[in-house]
């Protein structure tokens, strides 16, 4: 569709997240911890029985994938990721895997079992269990979506990943908008770079944890091949991006009715815009919102885009909209001093400009 097709230089291209090569933000947790993402007001999918707040009392255990503060409140042999310590939104009861068949939920109460993943946990250092999903409502739970990891392969699946709200973050916690972890109410929020700032990925070799997106999703300044290539790809000296939950609203006609792109649960001064696909509820990416080019690294080859091309053939402009790399090769577009125009022709004969630096920068 046009509109998935506009926002393709715009998303697809939006994030080569933690990567030496570019990926998508759906696959840039192909480990499984997504420890990033991002702000608000949003209430996604029906809550599981106990997930309504911190409750006054002790409750019944949860099974696996349920909410949980403490390992007492799960079912025995489950472990409970609390929001105070690992920052799941609501907790979650999980088991340490080495089998998807260790990780099914066994219906209950006339509900359907629901297939679990054994994935690893780089946060935790382990393989536990995930939930999967087909969709983001298929969580069923507050701060939580549908993340695809390793999109085309066998090995491609969809889990149900933490991204909180406001709401979401129970037992004395606070949802961290740039993280998309719940962290106890006064702590201090992690090092490393906000929503886009400049940054290096988090698996480059000797930076340091305040060069790092605090999302742990970085679009690079370059990326290389196996064989040692080099391609900058516009996004010059990095930028940090995040993940959201849809609210709804989003579809493939107006693309977004309202004037204004939402926030949702992004950090303050994002815009929160689809991924993959558009549905309430779904996965989206984090991006700094802007009203003028002005509100962008202009200096670094940036812009503020707030049209898209809808379905329709139409274009549509928005009040606001979100900083990327321009096109140099479009009318009225040039590149800012010390960077030059490397101008791309496709197959089909479309041209494309990328900014990149003069003099190439070594790599940080």
């Amino acid at each position: 569709m046009t509109f998935l097709r506009s926002c393709a230089t715009l998303l697809v291209v939006l994030a080569a997240a933690c990567s030496s090569t570019p990926t998508t933000p759906q696959d840039a947790a192909a480990d499984t911890t997504v420890a990033a993402d991002t702000t608000a007001t949003d209430a996604v999918g029906d809550a599981t029985p106990g997930d309504q707040g911190a409750p006054d009392g002790p409750r019944e255990p949860s099974p696996i994938f349920g909410p949980c503060r403490n390992n007492g409140e799960c079912v025995e042999g489950l472990r409970c990721l609390s929001p105070s310590v690992e920052g799941l939104p609501g907790g979650e009861c999980t088991r340490p895997c080495t089998r998807d068949d260790e990780c099914l939920l066994e219906p209950i109460g006339g509900r359907r079992a629901v297939d679990g993943f054994c994935g690893m946990d780089s946060q935790l250092r382990m393989r536990r269990c995930f939930r999967t999903c087909e969709n983001g409502l298929d969580c069923e739970r507050d701060g939580y979506t549908c993340l695809q990891l390793n999109a085309g392969t066998l090995q491609e699946v969809n889990i149900c990943i933490g991204v909180c709200t406001d709401a979401s973050c129970t037992d004395g916690t606070v949802c961290d908008h740039d993280t998309g972890r719940c962290r106890p109410m006064g702590s201090s929020p992690p090092p490393g770079r906000s929503l886009g700032e400049v940054c290096v990925p988090n698996n480059r070799a000797g930076a340091t944890a305040d060069q790092f997106c605090r999302s742990g999703l970085c679009n690079p300044e370059s990326v290389t091949s196996a064989a040692g290539v080099t391609t900058y790809t516009g996004f010059n000296g990095g930028q940090c991006i995040g993940r959201c939950i849809l609210p709804p609203g989003f579809n493939p006609g107006s693309f977004w009715p309202e004037m204004e792109f939402p926030r949702s649960n992004c950090p303050m001064g994002g815009i929160c815009l689809p991924s993959r696909t558009s549905a309430r509820g779904d996965i989206g990416t984090c991006l700094d919102e802007c009203r003028t080019d002005a509100d962008c690294r202009m200096s670094d080859g940036f812009f503020c885009r707030r049209q898209i091309t809808l379905s329709s053939g139409m274009t549509r402009t928005w009040m606001n909209g979100f900083c990327t790399p321009l096109d140099c090769a479009a009318a009225g577009r040039s590149c800012p001093s010390g960077f030059m125009c490397n101008v791309v022709t496709s197959a089909s004969g479309a041209r494309r400009g990328t900014c990149i630096p003069m003099l190439m920068r070594p790599m940080m």
